[in-house]
Parts: structure tokens; C-alpha cells; sequence
């Protein structure tokens, strides 16, 4: 037998706040760490002048510098933690961020709010 169709709307309704509790978690931590880039040491350029990290040529515009107190240069990219291939420094990180902020907002802190209205409102319309 289907439940009635307050019944089922019921249903769906703790169906969605399971759901979204299960990958709150999941979405929130992958969404903040999209903003944490590493510094990552790239050493000395090769005979060429270009600059190697996994095979993968580094554009020129991707490596910076950085010098020690004792006069020593080094020269590092920044990439994003999660996905190294990505440089921080992109636009395509840019829209990301973007993305991820936005993510962040509605669904780190509209989630739980959305939640509680829910909770509020079936138990007083009970």
C-alpha cells in the first residue's frame, strides 16, 4: 500500500534530509579545499630555460621566485592542493574560487538552515 500523499511528500522530505546530511560533509571539505594552494619547489630551470614538474613544462608566467637570508634563489609554483595540475595563478582557479565560495555559502550554511526550517515547521504543523 503507498502512503497517502502528505504521507509521501513526508517521506521524501526526510528522504532529501538524510541525503543532504550524508554529503554535507563531503561537498563542504572539498569545496574549502579548492581554495588551499601549495608552494611547490620546482628547482633550477633546465639548459633550455624552462622550468620541468612531472614531465610537464611549467609556463614561464607560473614560476616565482623567492630568496633566502643567505642570497640563495628558489623558484616555486603555487598549485592547488587538491589537484596539482591546476595553478592557483589560473583563471581557471579563479572561476573555481568563485564556485567554491558561492558553494560555501548556500550550501555550508543554507543546508543546516533549510534543515532546522524543516525540523521547525513539521513539528509544529504536525
Amino acid at each position: 500500500l503507498l502512503p497517502s500523499k502528505g504521507g509521501l511528500i513526508h517521506v521524501y522530505t526526510v528522504s532529501v534530509i538524510i541525503l543532504l546530511y550524508v554529503a554535507y560533509p563531503l561537498l563542504v571539505e572539498r569545496a574549502a579545499l579548492m581554495q588551499s594552494c601549495e608552494h611547490i619547489d620546482v628547482g633550477q630551470p633546465t639548459a633550455e630555460g624552462i622550468w620541468m614538474m612531472n614531465d610537464d613544462v611549467i609556463p614561464p608566467g607560473e614560476v616565482l621566485t623567492s630568496e633566502s637570508e643567505s642570497g640563495v634563489v628558489s623558484y616555486y609554483t603555487r598549485r592547488v592542493s587538491i589537484d596539482m595540475n591546476l595553478s592557483c595563478d589560473s583563471e581557471e582557479h579563479q572561476l573555481i574560487m568563485i564556485i567554491a565560495i558561492v558553494l560555501l555559502a548556500v550550501y555550508g550554511l543554507g543546508i543546516p538552515g533549510c534543515m532546522a526550517l524543516v525540523v521547525y515547521c513539521m513539528r509544529r504543523y504536525k
